[in-house]
């Protein structure tokens, strides 16, 4: 299915226990044009899980929105984006978040060292859904991993330009961001380092949308700031 994305330029990053339904909502009221989910837990959601199904919970008022969903085994990713489907406007692969835990599963950080596995996933779950399928990395490997996404069917890509040993410390590698976007034909969304909004509108200028995690958290309002200097350079 496609999406379009040139009307996507200001994206809220997903962040655990932060991006809910009203979070979410709030971040589209001050100008994010696209929200993420927070991670969703495959194993979880495919068992019934309480907890977890409380993560699929959204609003009508939040689209568009991705829906982010880990895992190691490609079998249960593929049910859980097939439970999300009428759900999500995008089915959204993490295949960056740093935690311990989740490495040890072989889920999302872990995957960046598994090509095959990378390739197998993201073409079961693109096979599986209609619906737009992205995926979120880490500098790891990142311009090979990217190419095998795009390769896979994947509709975008959303790079985190720090490594996994970083976590979310020092600096985010722009240059990175540019390389992979010079190679690239479906969209790079750039995050890491957005700090204000001026920084999103730097973002903008050397990728195709800006993700704002950590500053948005403290203060969504950055976005309306965005969306403002946005109009002053003339930036659609």
């Amino acid at each position: 299915m496609q999406f379009d994305w040139k009307r996507i330029k200001l994206v809220m990053a997903p962040m655990e226990g932060i991006t809910d339904v009203r979070f979410r909502l709030l971040c589209r009221h001050y100008g994010a044009d696209l929200v993420y989910s927070e991670r969703i837990n495959s194993y979880a959601i495919v068992r019934g899980n309480k907890s977890a199904m409380k993560t699929m919970e959204m609003s009508e008022g939040e689209r568009p929105i991705a829906m982010q969903i880990f895992g190691g085994k490609t079998d249960i990713m593929v049910k859980a984006a097939k439970m999300l489907e009428d759900k999500a406007d995008i089915i959204d692969i993490n295949m960056g978040c740093p935690a311990k835990n989740s490495i040890k599963i072989g889920a999302c950080a872990a995957l960046l060292r598994k090509p095959a596995k990378i390739k197998e996933m993201v073409e079961a779950i693109v096979s599986a859904v209609s619906k737009p399928v992205t995926v979120k990395i880490r500098a790891d490997n990142a311009l090979r991993n990217a190419l095998i996404i795009q390769d896979a069917g994947a509709s975008a890509i959303a790079l985190h330009a720090r490594y996994t040993k970083d976590v979310y410390s020092g600096k985010a590698d722009w240059d990175l961001i540019k390389e992979v976007r010079k190679e690239l034909k479906i969209p790079l969304i750039g995050n890491g380092d957005i700090k204000k909004a001026q920084d999103a509108v730097e973002m903008l200028k050397i990728t195709d949308c800006a993700m704002i995690g950590r500053a948005a958290a403290k203060d969504p309002r950055i976005f309306y700031e965005a969306k403002e200097l946005m109009r002053k350079e003339g930036i659609a």
